[in-house]
């Protein structure tokens, strides 16, 4: 076995590779829900004519519907990271690549991850309930490690 083809080996044995299936968040449905009930308290307390509180108060439920049927419940969405291929998602039964931006935001209870795919910006939330522990602490160190969060 010539050098070339021994190295090529153990290259390909070492590379790193992480993946992680996003579940739907608990958390952020309960928050969704929250802000939505919050709002509708504070219309109700105001002194607001009757048909301004009803106007308003339909427009919240709308934007309740609407951001709960988008954000609190996204199925799995599945991102992967290995040396050769750099950041992935998975994506209509294939992995498209992605490009996390710096301005990806990172906290014990929250990985709000600013990526691009297909040169559009886009925006993920991704609640500590949405992982199981080890694959959420996993992916912050792969974010830190990969320099897009300043510590």
């Amino acid at each position: 076995m010539s050098a070339g083809r021994k190295l090529k080996i153990m290259s390909e044995k070492y590379t790193a590779s992480f993946e992680w299936s996003v579940k739907s968040s608990v958390l952020q449905q309960r928050l969704l829900v929250f802000v939505h009930l919050m709002a509708v308290t504070a219309l109700m307390l105001s002194a607001l004519a009757l048909i301004y509180k009803a106007v308003l108060m339909v427009s919240i439920l709308i934007s309740g519907g609407y951001y709960y049927r988008t954000f609190g419940r996204t199925g799995t969405l599945t991102f992967r990271y290995t040396d050769a291929f750099g950041w992935e998602q998975w994506v209509n039964n294939e992995f498209k690549t992605i490009r996390p931006l710096k301005s990806t935001v990172l906290t014990p209870q929250v990985i709000v991850l600013h990526y691009q795919m297909d040169d559009k910006p886009k925006y993920l939330a991704i609640f500590n309930d949405a992982l199981n522990p080890e694959s959420f602490r996993q992916l912050s160190v792969q974010l830190k490690i990969a320099g897009l969060i300043e510590t």
